[in-house]
């Protein structure tokens, strides 16, 4: 169904209070129709508020996009600790998957937000899960994430130092044939000073 156009507007360019203001105003098959659309924007956003109110409306959570990844996984890709927090604590499982294989800690790793990997590694999430590529979340967090990045942020040093740490292994293969030790490598190229991670066994 179409959604009314205040919706829209109030989800890419209004504050969470307008939005809660305008989904008090709707019938429920206009609030489930929003979730659908716009339950990945919710995660990556961390809009705790407004999930709590469309739940409270009996809205289904278990939403999930093309790929088959759900607010969790948008949660953990934008960083959003409180919400992972907030669903764990509700019971919702945090070892899942999408259609690509990405668990949870990928999307973190991806984030470079270092609570939100350390989080979901003190829960049990599996350092050196693969997903369908054969990639490992430290592969994902050493990974260029665009042709212009030209260097690796600190906080995604951080999440790389504590994947190892936490077992995760250099010498993986992705089905490229690239080994994280090699993407740090490339790195450490651009780089003016060595990478600690490389001198590690």
């Amino acid at each position: 169904m179409q959604l009314p156009e205040a919706l829209h507007r109030a989800a890419n360019e209004g504050s969470p209070d307008d939005l809660l203001c305008l989904l008090a105003q709707t019938q429920p098959h206009v609030r489930q129709a929003f979730a659908r659309a716009y339950m990945p924007q919710l995660g990556f956003e961390g809009l705790l508020e407004v999930i709590r109110y469309l739940e409270k409306q009996g809205v289904k959570m278990d939403i999930v996009d093309d790929e088959g990844a759900s607010v969790l996984h948008y949660a953990a890709l934008g960083g959003q600790l409180a919400l992972i927090q907030y669903f764990h604590q509700k019971g919702v499982g945090l070892h899942i998957r999408d259609d690509e294989g990405r668990t949870l800690l990928h999307s973190a790793a991806l984030s470079g937000e270092p609570a939100v990997v350390q989080y979901l590694c003190e829960q049990g999430l599996a350092v050196n899960a693969v997903n369908l590529k054969g990639e490992t979340p430290l592969h994902v967090a050493a990974s260029p994430r665009s042709a212009q990045e030209y260097f690796l942020s600190a906080e995604h040093h951080q999440v790389i130092d504590y994947l190892q740490k936490q077992g995760g292994e250099l010498e993986a293969t992705d089905k490229a044939g690239s080994t994280v030790r090699a993407l740090l490598a490339m790195w450490q190229e651009k780089a003016s000073g060595p990478f600690m991670w490389l001198s590690k066994k």
